[in-house]
């Protein structure tokens, strides 16, 4: 499950008065374009190759026992037959099993590099804003911002800050 982060908290109307600007940044394009976010994506997209392989390996040598079953089936007896096809349904369930396993596990390490991201994001854009002077910094989504002019977008500044 994709978390989804605000930089701000809902503000009460009678402190929004008080905001002279409102400046946002786009936490998706930070993602791509930062040194980190591209080291991560890079990271995950890597690992995924490699339990990609990892299962195909595994699917591989299971169809080759099913194979190799239904080519001897004739040759055993009744007895033996059965006892290897359980003994197939029991793989075919653990291989399942430890698919399934395997995807929450990386789901789990993408949820868990993208809350360091986000968190980085985050202080990159306090540092951003503390040292420019910004008062308020929400993230640029299409939920809640529509349309902004280009020089309250600091994107590109929180990037460099993240690079830096």
């Amino acid at each position: 499950m994709r978390k989804a982060i605000a930089f701000f908290l809902l503000i009460p109307s009678i402190a929004l008065s008080e905001v002279k600007e409102i400046y946002v940044v786009d936490v998706q394009k930070v993602i791509d374009q930062s040194d980190l976010g591209k080291k991560s994506k890079a990271s995950l997209e890597k690992e995924v190759k490699t339990r990609e392989a990892n299962f195909e390996k595994k699917a591989k040598a299971f169809e080759n026992d099913v194979s190799a079953f239904e080519k001897q089936r004739a040759a055993l007896s009744p007895a033996a037959a059965k006892e290897k096809a359980e003994t197939l349904v029991k793989k075919e369930m653990e291989l399942r099993k430890e698919a399934k396993a395997d995807r929450e596990q990386y789901s789990r390490k993408q949820e868990s590099e993208l809350e360091l991201l986000y968190s980085k994001i985050a202080e990159a854009t306090k540092k951003v804003a503390e040292r420019e002077g910004y008062e308020l910094v929400v993230e640029k989504n299409k939920l809640f911002v529509v349309w902004v002019n280009s020089e309250f977008d600091i994107t590109d500044k929180v990037t460099k800050e993240m690079n830096g």
